[in-house]
């Protein structure tokens, strides 16, 4: 990891040197989390009733473009510190468990490169520091390509997400500012009469020890074709040993925008299985205040109906997503609401709600965001659970641990500050 430090530090300073035409920017986040859990649930048994967490996030962003090339290279370093930690690595956790606590991945493990690299190491704190984005673009005429660590985003779901396979954000993420970049090659073809033919291939691994794999890696393609006001996309792609075919459409109405997203996958060899986003938002005044909401249904066709048996017998491909960051949700019909309200034009107020339509169970995400000074920002938030034990949003029985699997009562703030 130091050598791939050197590497990095190298490439910056050529990037400096490179060309006259070139941009610095970034940010500085301070964060502080808290979440409280009941005695029987996985927080408790893990670390303690009452969990924190305290984040340090300063990121560099650098650009610069000569003739049809140009260069993108953002890094990043954390500091966290919180008894939090003192879950991450427990052979207990697993993989589904690690994913109710909000923590960010210190390890290239999956990717081609390892950029990252750990300087301290304890029981409760951690400081490392990674290039989240490093990619080589190539632009002209109708031909785009970048090669190199990058994110990608796909499909038109405002919470939950079938057609947007690399990274996606899971529903409660706090922070959507960024996206984990991957490394990937991507290639853009314009089409006459403005269709666009887009191509991805994402190679990856199952630790730093193995070899890239095709079972491991995904490949796609997504053609986007714009019908009047109706934008169509087909997608195909071969995704993690798995065949998978997408349709998206999308376009106006009565004064909002509304949006659909199909995919069919082989689902390990067997039979197609379908899941799809629809949703509708739009915008108003009231009151002369702006407002902005939204309305979406989510069907996961890997997901369940019922929550009486525990995790480890739930669906096996469901699991499979769930671990490697696909899908967030266990439920089989998801409903997602939200809104914004501007109280005045540098606050503003969001409450988000899903909700399980197949059990008494709720989620409330409440975001508060504030524009203090030119730059300087403060956001803060509760989430918080609705529904007993047995129900998705209340929490899940783990027969391996003999606890409960439950998001618990989460509160955070944050302050950034940008240049």
């Amino acid at each position: 990891m130091r050598t791939s430090a050197l590497a990095t530090v190298a490439f910056l300073v050529c990037v400096r040197t490179a060309s006259a035409a070139w941009e610095l920017g970034g940010h500085a986040k301070a964060q502080s989390s808290f979440q409280l859990f009941d005695p029987d649930e996985i927080g408790a048994l893990l670390v303690g009733e009452h969990v924190y967490l305290n984040t340090g996030d300063l990121r560099l962003n650098t650009a610069f473009r000569h003739s049809a090339w140009d260069v993108t290279a953002q890094a990043q370093a954390f500091v966290l510190q919180g008894n939090l930690l003192e879950a991450r690595g427990d052979p207990r956790v697993g993989d589904l468990g690690s994913s109710l606590f909000p923590l960010p991945d210190p390890t290239d493990s999956h990717q081609v490169l390892d950029l990252s690299w750990t300087l301290s190491e304890g029981d409760t704190h951690l400081v490392f520091g990674r290039m989240d984005r490093l990619s080589v673009g190539f632009t002209q005429g109708k031909v785009a390509l970048r090669l190199g660590r990058q994110a990608l985003t796909w499909g038109n779901g405002l919470v939950f997400q079938v057609l947007d396979l690399f990274n996606p954000f899971p529903p409660n993420a706090v922070d959507k500012e960024y996206k984990p970049g991957s490394d990937m090659l991507t290639a853009q073809f314009l089409v006459s009469g403005g269709d666009d033919l887009q191509g991805i291939v994402v190679p990856r691994r199952a630790d730093r020890s193995q070899p890239l794999t095709a079972d491991e890696s995904s490949a796609a393609l997504k053609w986007r074709h714009l019908q009047g006001s109706v934008q169509i996309e087909l997608v195909g792609a071969r995704h993690y040993g798995d065949t998978l075919g997408g349709l998206g459409v999308s376009g106006n109405l009565v004064g909002g925008v509304w949006r659909f997203d199909l995919s069919l996958s082989s689902a390990d060899g067997g039979g197609p299985v379908a899941s799809l986003v629809l949703n509708f938002d739009r915008s108003w005044v009231w009151g002369g205040r702006n407002l902005y909401g939204f309305l979406e249904y989510f069907r996961n066709g890997f997901g369940e109906t019922s929550f009486d048996q525990a995790l480890e017998d739930m669906d096996l491909r469901l699991l499979e997503r769930l671990r490697r960051g696909e899908l967030f949700s266990l439920g089989r019909d998801e409903l997602a609401s939200g809104l914004r309200f501007e109280w005045t034009p540098l606050t503003r107020l969001e409450p988000t709600f899903l909700v399980s339509l197949h059990d008494p169970s709720a989620y409330l995400l409440l975001h508060l965001h504030h524009d203090w000074r030119e730059n300087l920002v403060i956001d803060a938030g509760v989430q918080l659970g609705f529904g007993g034990h047995g129900t998705e949003y209340g929490g899940v029985f783990s027969s391996e641990l003999g606890t409960w699997l439950a998001p618990g009562r989460t509160f955070w703030a944050r302050i950034s500050q940008y240049f």
